[in-house]
């Protein structure tokens, strides 16, 4: 009668180890294809942007209504910068940075952060010069992170069900 006990509870626990490792696997595999997705995106966007300064010449802001939100404040900067290296020497650009908030403290922070005038860091599309805007793009590494830790998962994975597998075929 013991015996039946220990082997219930020995088969149970087996069981649900292979549960739940295999919900860890495929959490995993779906964390690492996540991961993956986001870097590519991230990656090209990132890869696709320079930084050069631009001199601000002047601003406008205006209030607009966004969709499901009342209001939102909306600054439109004129900048200048060059492009280096372009098909010409060294190319001027005249392009607009536009950028909406949700409340008037943001959009007054930034208005301080770029005044008429002056010469700030910016980021200009490396095909497209006049796309242009003060932040640099979201940096890949978090999702390559996420990508080797989903994928490495993963392979644990395996390497516990495959040895899971060879120890009860041959026992």
């Amino acid at each position: 009668m013991a015996s039946r006990i220990l082997t219930f509870v020995s088969c149970t626990l087996y069981l649900s180890f292979l549960i739940i490792i295999t919900v860890v696997g495929f959490t995993s595999i779906i964390i690492g294809f996540v991961g993956l997705g986001l870097y590519i995106s991230s990656s090209l966007n990132f890869n696709s942007y320079n930084s050069t300064l631009c001199f601000v010449i002047d601003h406008d802001y205006d209030t607009c209504h966004q969709q499901n939100e009342d209001l939102c404040f909306l600054i439109m900067w004129s900048v200048e910068y060059t492009v280096p290296n372009s098909d010409v020497s060294d190319r001027y650009i005249f392009s607009t940075i536009t950028k909406t908030y949700d409340t008037p403290q943001k959009a007054l922070n930034d208005l301080d952060s770029y005044k008429d005038n002056g010469t700030y860091t910016c980021y200009y599309h490396r095909t497209h010069f006049e796309d242009v805007k003060w932040e640099q793009p979201s940096s890949p590494t978090p999702y390559l992170i996420m990508m080797i830790v989903g994928f490495a998962l993963t392979l644990i994975y395996f390497v516990v069900i495959t040895s899971l597998t060879i120890y009860h075929r041959f026992r």
